[in-house]
């Protein structure tokens, strides 16, 4: 049924893997956010944080 509404050549398996794929991502974008000092910028759509709070969590900047 996908295939035939969307007109695309996946089989069950691919879309499988990109289903998970992008239940990943969505996860590493939504861990950070559930902590302290992390927040979404609308405009620049991306996972921001200051300088300071990268330092705590131990990531180089």
């Amino acid at each position: 049924m996908f295939n035939a509404y969307f007109g695309s050549p996946y089989n069950e398996n691919v879309l499988e893997g990109h289903y998970t794929n992008l239940w990943t991502q969505i996860n590493d974008v939504k861990s950070p956010l559930d902590q302290y000092g992390f927040s979404w910028d609308d405009t620049k759509q991306m996972l921001v944080a200051s300088h300071h709070v990268w330092d705590i969590k131990g990531v180089v900047t």
